[in-house]
């Protein structure tokens, strides 16, 4: 799973979360009568790159349409079935969000209260800025924390406590609280653990206990790895997942990836136990509150979008548009998507399960066939072309790397005024004036983009995306291709060396010290190339290792640098000499641009 697919993947991902909202409520665009039908149809027309499906259609806190579709197992020919288990993926934010609002009802959390009155003394290390964070910063995503590294293990036995594997993979707070949306997976789970803390039982205890013994959801399980439900670690053991489309297909087997910050996405569990959980939020009297008011308070808006005055987020849940406003999540992991949404008006919902990575056409393309599209109007206004960066990702440490490696989304003209295009991708973008692009991936997925008047900024849903200045395109296409670059004349240079040695050919002192730190220069960009490539498959230790050889390898190039540099002051080497360990220097710098080194931050 970890080649270059995926980075392909992860700007597809970006690009699904590029979305908002911004028309009148209303039902659904086509009859309860007719929904079995048009549903038969639009899967029907898919099935050649469908692996396996399963999803439910509710209304007032009732099932009104269920279907399962394909096969858990491809290769074996099981079908997806009422024992099937899916991951939520990160749709298990919602549990995270419902337990919060629980202890809100029962005046055990405040949402406007500073969340370190809640954690243990100096829970939080990396603290930058006087302002507060509040539990309603984290339920909007705008704590400040850049992205996380590590957190995910492929053996049961190796995952950390919650409280242990929030303290390893705390990432940096770079943003004031309130002033950046990011989406946060480190933030959703610290509020997991506020509930832990508050509650004085361990998360899923309190999850297992408060939502699903409540709502009798016997067959899901949010503790990582499953260990507290062994009915459905066995049948996850069962469902293999796939990247399934009609001319390319394949198989990733029983996939396992354990999240140690578990509230924020470890959830696995049967459709009608989805079901059981998301028809609570459009029933008049829902299991999940004491009292109806507080599901009034979860759905109401937290969070808009600057100057448009359409609503952003609902305390964690997401804002959508199709033919009316839906509220809910989707979820990915390595070998799952889900999605849970629902319309607060009409009291209808969706929920969906697949065993594919980044499935879109039924978690968003049946979003569309339900609940219909808003006419679109191309109303030329700003031109928003250029290489836009995820706000959401790293700008200091390690994983500063990724974006630039995913997490650029670029946009260019289209073929008439008032049309973008996204680059490399089949997406379309139109504006529709008063500052809001509308993007459409032809495949179900189209939802709004908002652009901040008087800045390069770009608002979607989940993000904040900022437009990048030529300069800093251009700095890091020469560094990464300097690193390169070097690599291939450290190559070459190796085999002349060779040559030279065969040929018993004498060279100076100053030019035997070049080709030393050449090698480690060499090493450097592969060190600087291999953590692109595998920059969603970190593992803690190993990166320590190789950063520490990093940082030697570094020092070895720069006092060849020093060296060279003094000693042709006193005029003892060559300029040609000199060229060399400077042209050297490069894999170094570009470490340092990157800070590739860091691995603790």
């Amino acid at each position: 799973m970890k080649n270059t697919k995926n980075i392909y993947l992860t700007l597809t991902l970006c690009l699904v979360l590029l979305i908002g909202s911004k028309s009148p409520a209303m039902a659904m665009a086509i009859s309860k009568e007719d929904i079995p039908k048009a549903i038969e149809n639009y899967m029907e027309a898919r099935k050649g790159g469908t692996a396996g499906l399963a999803l439910a259609v509710f209304e007032k806190g009732e099932p009104i349409y269920k279907k399962y579709y394909g096969y858990s197992d491809v290769e074996n020919k099981c079908p997806v079935d009422e024992e099937t288990v899916f991951e939520w993926g990160s749709v298990t934010k919602v549990i995270t969000w419902v337990s919060v609002m629980q202890l809100v009802e029962e005046g055990k959390i405040d949402l406007n209260e500073d969340i370190t009155n809640y954690l243990p003394q100096g829970f939080l290390t990396k603290l930058r800025y006087s302002e507060p964070i509040t539990m309603l910063h984290l339920m909007n995503h705008q704590a400040g924390f850049q992205e996380i590294l590590f957190g995910e293990y492929a053996e049961v036995k190796e995952i950390p406590e919650l409280a242990q594997a929030l303290r390893i993979s705390e990432p940096s707070q770079i943003y004031a609280p309130g002033t950046v949306t990011a989406y946060s997976n480190y933030g959703a789970a610290l509020a997991g653990y506020i509930v832990e803390c508050v509650s004085g039982m361990p998360f899923y205890e309190y999850v297992n206990k408060n939502i699903f013994s409540v709502l009798n959801m016997k067959h899901t399980s949010i503790k990582p790895g499953w260990t507290d439900n062994p009915w459905v670690a066995k049948k996850r053991a069962e469902t293999k997942s796939y990247s399934y489309y009609e001319d390319s297909k394949e198989s990733f087997g029983a996939v396992y990836v354990h999240i140690a910050l578990y509230p924020a996405g470890a959830c696995a569990g049967t459709l009608n136990d989805f079901m059981l959980f998301a028809k609570e939020f459009t029933s008049a009297n829902t299991k999940l509150f004491k009292k109806q008011s507080t599901m009034e308070e979860l759905t109401s808006p937290s969070l808009y979008y600057k100057g448009a005055g359409d609503s952003r987020i609902h305390h964690g849940l997401w804002s959508i548009d199709y033919g009316t406003k839906l509220l809910g999540h989707g979820g990915n992991t390595q070998g799952f998507t889900s999605s849970l949404w629902f319309d607060t008006e009409s009291k209808t919902g969706i929920v969906v399960m697949s065993n594919e990575v980044g499935e879109v056409s039924y978690n968003y393309g049946l979003l569309e066939l339900l609940y219909g599209s808003p006419n679109i109007d191309i109303v030329p206004d700003e031109d928003i072309t250029g290489i836009y960066c995820s706000k959401r990702g790293f700008k200091e440490g390690l994983g500063r790397i990724a974006s630039y490696a995913s997490q650029l989304i670029p946009i260019q003209k289209g073929d008439s005024e008032g049309k973008f295009k996204v680059s490399l991708l089949d997406f379309d973008i139109y504006s529709l004036g008063n500052g809001i692009y509308r993007q459409d991936s032809h495949n179900g997925l189209a939802n709004n983009i908002y652009k901040v008047r008087d800045s390069n900024i770009l608002e979607s849903y989940t993000t904040d995306y900022e437009k990048l200045s030529i300069i800093e395109i251009a700095t890091v296409a020469f560094l990464i291709i300097a690193a390169l670059l070097v690599f291939i004349y450290g190559i070459v240079n190796s085999m002349l060396a060779l040559i030279n040695k065969l040929r018993k050919k004498s060279i100076s002192h100053y030019a035997l010290l070049n080709n030393i730190a050449l090698t480690f220069a060499m090493a450097i960009s592969a060190i600087f190339f291999y953590f692109w490539v595998f920059i969603d498959f970190y593992v803690y230790e190993k990166v320590c290792a190789i950063c520490v050889f990093l940082m030697f390898a570094m020092l070895i190039v720069a006092a060849n640098f020093i060296y060279q540099l003094l000693a042709k002051a006193h005029k003892k080497n060559s300029l040609k000499d000199m060229l060399k360990a400077a042209i050297i220097l490069l894999p170094l710098i570009t470490v340092l641009f990157f800070q590739t080194y860091k691995f603790w931050v």
